[in-house]
């Protein structure tokens, strides 16, 4: 498998970033390094594949399927060898069936409304029955599922301590206990249900407990248990915004860290909703939604309204396999000692000291600016630059002024990204810099730019303010690494602006 993938263009489904190379895939496993990703596990991520004895019986098409399409089967396998009225047969169902699709050909056929209570019980029944084979060369027996590598991957990657899933399964879980050793959990997995909605415990994420947060409920013999129907899923989805006072834990996991969406099977409406009620300010929302988005009116909703949410096609389990590839040589570099892990630098103050380098970037090349303070602070220079950046709701220019008139060193990260974005939140630092330049006596050096790219040249570059023209440029190494020279300038600078003589 590739280990690179690319992201659709901007023009094309409405990601900000175009190219998902190296700098996106180690920014992305230092937020996970640092316990800043919770994966949101789609229907569509884990495919089964049921015993052949099976899916001859019920006439359904050879191959893997979800754990939904296997459930709804077996249970109208299970209603017709029973000869329970009205009939139904696996037969009946469509291609790819949900559980809804039985429960719709139950009604539609004359089942009462009174029954739908039946089948959540028998629903976990089932799941309970069913036989779990890992080994991937075992021949499956009947009532059995062969479960699919990417549980595995997922549960590997140690950094993820707190999953969010929209099945009814544990399968998950069971994966994680076994990947990961330890004492059995004295409670089952947290979940949401409109009888008893549980927030996440006060250990979530942390590395004694990794936790699986079930967001439309999990298999249990009560009704309404689970989201079996689109009925109750509607229902879920109305609770948890009416309760969501009461998952204050899970609300505030979720509108603090990324979320990486897996497993595609979100519809349109259904992804908006997860999404916004993770995050309220969506518009600033910097999700991952790996998966193969076909629908134009998602397409469009994340353009216009989250535009720094990044889609890449290719499915889940396939990001997946890439994710574990890197991650687990991120880890392998760490312990040589080549990686250096963003929770071992000195944390950054939540308010930029006066006089110190103020280091503006594009998101995109936020390893650039962990590179670039790391260098700098092994040379004495105390450097800041905003990790978090600006939330809609704050006051954008208070807080630029701010940065910009207390710094003593204005460090601009130029490079292939800048140049592509014509709006972004770095733009407004650097015009806030292109005026403070000039009240600053023209014998103090303030506007240090750094190309990023090493193949980009300042003659090419046009999107800068004028007065960063004027400054001396210099470039990093072919690497990616900060030149010496470059650093040695800044420190002089910053030697200069914290002596007696500016005062």
């Amino acid at each position: 498998m590739s280990s690179e993938m690319t992201a659709s263009s901007s023009n094309d489904i409405g990601t900000t970033v175009s190219d998902w190379g190296s700098m996106e895939w180690e920014l992305l496993l230092m937020r996970i390094q640092a316990r800043r990703v919770i994966p949101v596990i789609g229907p569509d991520l884990v495919l089964v594949e049921p015993s052949a004895v099976d899916q001859a019986d019920w006439e359904a098409p050879a191959g893997s399927m979800t754990v939904e399409s296997y459930l709804a089967y077996r249970l109208a396998h299970e209603w017709s060898k029973s000869n329970k009225t009205p009939e139904i047969h696996p037969r009946d169902l469509p291609g790819h069936p949900k559980l809804n699709d039985f429960v719709c050909l139950y009604l539609d056929r004359g089942g009462s409304r009174e029954g739908l209570d039946q089948f959540y019980g028998h629903v976990a029944a089932l799941f309970a029955r069913t036989k779990i084979i890992t080994d991937p060369t075992a021949v499956i027996p009947a009532e059995s599922i062969r479960l699919p590598e990417t549980l595995v991957q997922l549960a590997e990657i140690t950094d993820f301590n707190l999953f969010l899933t929209t099945a009814g399964d544990t399968l998950l879980e069971r994966v994680i206990r076994k990947v990961r050793p330890g004492p059995e959990p004295t409670s089952p997995s947290p979940g949401f249900s409109n009888e008893y909605p549980m927030d996440l415990p006060a250990e979530a994420g942390t590395a004694r407990a990794p936790i699986v947060y079930h967001l439309f409920g999990q298999f249990g013999v009560e009704a309404r248990s689970f989201a079996l129907t689109e009925d109750d899923l509607l229902d879920y989805i109305v609770s948890l915004q009416t309760r969501s006072p009461s998952l204050g834990r899970l609300s505030d996991a979720l509108k603090s860290n990324q979320l990486l969406l897996l497993g595609g099977g979100f519809s349109d409406w259904l992804a908006r909703f997860i999404m916004r009620t993770a995050k309220p300010r969506l518009l600033n929302a910097e999700e991952i939604l790996a998966d193969d988005v076909t629908d134009p009116s998602l397409r469009r909703f994340l353009q216009r309204f989250s535009p720094k949410t990044t889609i890449l096609p290719g499915g889940g389990a396939a990001f997946v396999a890439t994710l574990h590839e890197k991650w687990t040589d991120w880890m392998r570099q760490k312990k040589e000692g080549a990686v250096t892990s963003p929770s071992q630098e000195e944390p950054l103050a939540p308010v930029m000291p006066p006089k110190v380098a103020f280091i503006s970037y594009a998101r995109e090349d936020q390893k650039s600016a962990h590179l670039l303070r790391a260098a700098l602070k092994a040379a004495g220079v105390e450097a800041w630059f905003d990790q978090e950046q600006l939330e809609a709701g704050d006051n954008w220019d208070a807080k630029i002024r701010l940065n910009v008139q207390r710094c003593g060193l204005f460090l601009p990260l130029i490079s292939r990204k800048t140049e592509a974005r014509i709006e972004g939140y770095f733009r407004r630092e650097w015009k806030a810099a292109a005026l403070r330049r000039d009240s600053i006596d023209d014998t103090v050096p303030f506007i240090f730019p750094l190309l990023v790219d090493h193949d980009l040249s300042k003659a090419s570059v046009q999107r800068v303010p004028k007065e960063f023209l004027v400054a001396q440029w210099v470039q990093c190494l072919s690497d990616g690494g900060i030149p010496g020279s470059y650093v040695e300038k800044v420190k002089s600078a910053y030697e200069l602006w914290n002596s007696d003589s500016l005062m």
